[in-house]
């Protein structure tokens, strides 16, 4: 995988857990009787969807920040590597609350119930 560097490494750590995902899904099927197979097929759809869009958003704004000739330093590449993962998540977590994914509604029901200390 040296031709592909981190990407490779990147690629290859998201199969690996896709992988330990499905292994560990089949096993608890086979514990639990009536699986609830529909709602996890749609999740995985719908996290897939917004994974692609995730990804697009992250490419777009890193091409939008890649350094020029002046700017090459090491704390403009790290903010640029910032905005553009920051940027990634915003688009994952709207497209989550957008497409009412019952794991992000628990969130804001958790932020109604949760004792903050004074």
């Amino acid at each position: 995988m040296k031709w592909m560097g981190t990407a490779g490494l990147a690629l290859a750590m998201s199969i690996a857990a896709t992988v330990n995902f499905i292994i560990l899904l089949r096993g608890v099927s086979r514990l639990v009787s009536h699986f609830p197979w529909k709602s996890i097929a749609g999740t995985m759809a719908r996290s897939l969807l917004l994974s692609l869009g995730m990804s697009l958003m992250v490419a777009h704004v890193a091409g939008f920040l890649s350094p020029g000739d002046a700017l090459s330093g090491k704390f403009y590449m790290a903010g640029a590597v910032f905005t553009s993962i920051a940027a990634g998540v915003l688009f994952y977590g709207a497209g989550a609350f957008y497409l009412k994914f019952p794991e992000a509604l628990l969130i804001l029901k958790a932020h109604r119930w949760m004792k903050y200390p004074k």
